[in-house]
This record gives C-alpha cells, structure tokens and sequence, in this order.
C-alpha cells in the first residue's frame, strides 16, 4: 500500500503533475557551449576583456585559460589553475 495517501498524483488525471516534468540541470552548459573544444562567444567576450589584466591574449596566462575552457573547465576553475602555474 502507498505511503503517501491524499497525493493529487492519480493515473486516471488528465494533466500531468509537475513531477512528470524532467528538471533541468543546475550545471547544464549544453545551451552556452556546444561541444568539448570550442568556447562560446559569451565566453571569449570575458576572455578578452579579461587579458587587459594579464597583458593581452598572447600572454602564458591567457594561452593557459583558452588551453583548459577547451578542455571543459570552466572560467572560473580555468583562472585558478591559470594563476597557479603563474606562480611556478
């Protein structure tokens, strides 16, 4: 016997409930980016602007983050590991 008695979820109902309804998920980047290797163009616009902090895009720090958004991280884990082997 069900536990959940009083539960507006019964299978003769015409309209589906909300919990039939996949739920989007919380880290889900398939709208901003498209496949593992590319960056988006929302993402290069906040590269670029921040390469007037490290000298540009040619900078060993910029190459670094393009080289691990490519990968898959993301902007911000990209910058930590960038500025990690800065210090090296």
């Amino acid at each position: 016997m069900p536990y959940h008695t009083g539960s507006k979820h019964n299978d003769d109902s015409k309209g589906k409930s909300k919990m039939d309804k996949p739920k989007p998920k919380k880290n889900d980047t398939s709208n901003d980016k498209g496949k593992k290797g590319e960056i988006s163009q929302k993402e290069m616009a906040r590269l670029i602007q921040h390469s007037t902090k490290h000298g540009g895009m040619k900078s060993k720090h910029m190459r670094n983050m393009i080289k691990m958004m490519k990968e898959g991280m993301s902007f911000a884990m990209a910058h930590k590991k960038a500025m990690e082997l800065d210090k090296k």
